[in-house]
């Protein structure tokens, strides 16, 4: 709750304990509340991925936040195209590499991308490379 505005505060008052144990239904009643849709869709593209964290992590932690700011299903195709892009921006060259390897031809996507496709390649492209993430090598 240290990062809610001073005005914002109130709304600690009203989540209960168990919103406050799981991170994405936390973020979801935060929005709720708030309803200020354009500002957390802003602060999705601030996400980074943190130094040692894995590709999957980033992409579950990057879903999460994505699902509290949007309108559109989790699993939709819509959500798997906006999503794609910041993996990719995220992950290291090689896994750059892979994903690309997968999921383009000449960099234009083979097929629609799904939130199924996308995530089954993060997990071939951490498998790729599985070393420690440095943002600056990427």
């Amino acid at each position: 709750m240290l990062t809610l505005r001073k005005e914002d505060m109130y709304i600690e008052q009203l989540l209960e304990a168990e919103d406050l144990h799981d991170f994405g239904r936390c973020l979801k009643k935060i929005g709720k509340y708030l309803g200020e849709r354009d500002v957390m869709t802003d602060e999705i593209f601030n996400v980074r991925r943190k130094p040692e964290e894995s590709l999957l992590t980033f992409f579950k932690r990057l879903t999460l936040v994505y699902e509290a700011s949007s309108r559109h299903s989790l699993k939709s195709d819509q959500t798997a195209a906006f999503l794609y892009p910041l993996v990719k921006n995220n992950a290291t060259r090689t896994q750059k590499i892979e994903l690309s390897r997968v999921l383009e031809v000449n960099g234009k996507y083979k097929n629609a991308i799904t939130y199924a496709r996308l995530e089954s390649a993060i997990k071939v492209a951490q498998i790729m490379d599985d070393s420690v993430f440095n943002p600056d090598q990427a």
